[in-house]
């Protein structure tokens, strides 16, 4: 999966696996940063489903992958970062980590994860400027929990 995912890094189309287009890695980073609510924002026909990265214990499901996506982002961007002589890319040393790079606050990711959080249930979650501008698209002037993600994801 990895492999894949930096594929548009060792080829040298893409200077990070968040920059690049048509990754499982960029769809997973833009399900987390987008409001909950499928209908609207992803369909079958738009995006393939994609087996959700969790802990095992978490997710009985024969085909786990094992992994959360805070682990699994920093998994990729690790090996990422490795300059290998047969490929054309990689990311750069002086890039910030991955979770730095997209605003993600792996601690309060994970708590919100295992239901510690203040609330387990957002109506909408990811980045708030996002969240906003959700909210505008579908005439709400109010957003229960935005709080919440405030605490999630920093400006990046």
């Amino acid at each position: 999966m990895s492999y894949v995912d930096l594929n548009p890094v060792r080829a040298g189309i893409a200077e990070s696996p968040e920059g690049s287009d048509f990754t499982s890695i960029l769809q997973r980073i833009r399900q987390k940063t987008k409001p909950s609510r499928k209908s609207k924002y992803a369909t079958a026909e738009s995006q393939p489903i994609l087996m959700p990265l969790v802990k095992q214990s978490q997710d009985r499901h024969k085909n786990s992958i094992g992994f959360a996506l805070p682990d699994y982002l920093e998994l990729v961007d690790w090996a990422g970062r490795a300059i290998r002589d047969d490929k054309h890319g990689a990311i750069s040393e002086q890039a910030p980590p991955i979770l730095q790079r997209i605003g993600l606050e792996p601690g309060r990711y994970l708590q919100h994860l295992q239901g510690l959080a203040e609330t387990e249930k957002p109506i909408m979650f990811g980045h708030v400027e996002q969240i906003w501008q959700a909210a505008n698209s579908l005439g709400r002037c109010f957003i229960k929990w935005i709080g919440e993600a405030q605490r999630i994801y920093r400006t990046a």
